[in-house]
């Protein structure tokens, strides 16, 4: 069993990881939309799409593991909490981003809509849609939480119960809803869930026999989807346990791996600081991808291999830089992405 202090240090390699998967998975969709469909890069891209976004969720649920059954706030401080840490930096984020799309419209050959500015509090900006989404995952966790806490406190299988309960609901409501927060709950809250059982197995998922049972099963569920992909599209439900089943084995592959990797080796600080401090990497990084390609683009590099490397290491850079000569010294700027930190409101 590892200390508290080495689990949130492996927490951060985590998170830092599957932030240059998000930068990496910007770049490679955003070239297979520029320019003609290009196999591997689409390829790389649904790889990358089947695990990083439901393993960032499942970060969430296992770090707000920690605070279930906290009786010192109510249901309705602990929401306006989470409006305040999530919420409101999703807010200032999307105006700055509609903004900057706005005024380079040009650039982009993408009409930028007053509409969509207007809609953010019901429709996400983009790759937004995160932030949005997991405060609403957090509020529905909340008010399981209140329920249950009330009508049956003893009971020991909660979290099983509503990870199963959300997979259901996943597999049978996800997408069938006008409101895409509903959208959003239907298909995600079960990798919420599924953070708080990684965090209950973690001392059985913590050794070299789980780890390598599930490389072997993440790089089969993997090279299944890739080889089975046009026979699963004739049939959504399949299609759609499918992808979930795979988004479950290689989220628990990479918190095991990466909590048994914590006892032999000490992670690069480096990636540790992008996972503590992932917001505005994430908030970024697709304004400089996207830069960097259309640089490129009118230079005539169109090669999709060196697109594709410029891309991630040239954004990756950019965010670094900005983050540590301009995010962490200006109180202000930092403010936008954690006001929460800023004015000492916490959890």
């Amino acid at each position: 069993m590892q200390t508290n202090t080495t689990r949130d240090k492996t927490i951060d390699f985590i998170k830092g990881i599957l932030i240059l998967f998000v930068i990496l998975g910007h770049t490679t969709l955003g070239l297979t939309d520029m320019y003609s469909f290009d196999d591997t890069m689409n390829g790389i891209a649904n790889v990358i799409y089947s695990f990083h976004m439901p393993c960032f969720i499942a970060v969430s649920g296992f770090l707000y593991s920690e605070y279930v059954g906290n009786a010192s706030q109510g249901i309705f401080s602990r929401i306006c909490h989470k409006a305040f840490n999530i919420l409101l930096p999703y807010v200032m984020i999307s105006v700055i981003y509609w903004i900057i799309k706005f005024a380079l419209s040009n650039l982009i050959r993408e009409p930028v809509a007053v509409s969509s500015l207007i809609s953010i509090p019901w429709k996400p900006i983009e790759f937004l849609w995160y932030l949005y989404a997991l405060f609403l995952l957090y509020c529905v966790a909340y008010m399981a939480d209140y329920v249950f806490a009330r009508l049956l406190p003893h009971f020991n299988y909660k979290m099983e119960l509503l990870f199963v309960l959300f997979f259901i609901i996943a597999l049978t409501c996800y997408g069938r809803f006008h409101y895409e927060g509903f959208n959003y709950i239907a298909g995600f809250q079960m990798y919420f869930y599924l953070g708080c059982l990684i965090k209950k197995w973690l001392d059985k998922l913590d050794n070299r026999y789980a780890v390598l049972s599930l490389a072997v099963m993440s790089v089969l569920v993997e090279a299944s989807g890739i080889v089975l992909q046009d026979d699963m599209s004739s049939n959504p439900l399949f299609s759609s346990l499918f992808e979930r089943l795979t988004a479950c084995i290689v989220t628990v592959f990479i918190f095991a791996v990466s909590y048994c990797l914590s006892g032999y080796c000490d992670f690069p600080k480096w990636l540790q600081t992008i996972g503590r401090d992932s917001m505005p990497f994430y908030a970024m990084n697709v304004i400089f991808v996207g830069g960097i390609r259309i640089i490129l683009d009118r230079a005539c590099i169109t090669n999709m291999v060196l697109q594709c490397i410029c891309g991630f290491a040239g954004s990756t850079a950019i965010c670094w830089i900005l983050y540590e000569c301009i995010i962490k010294k200006i109180r202000f700027i930092n403010f936008i992405f954690y006001p929460g930190k800023q004015l000492n409101v916490r959890k």
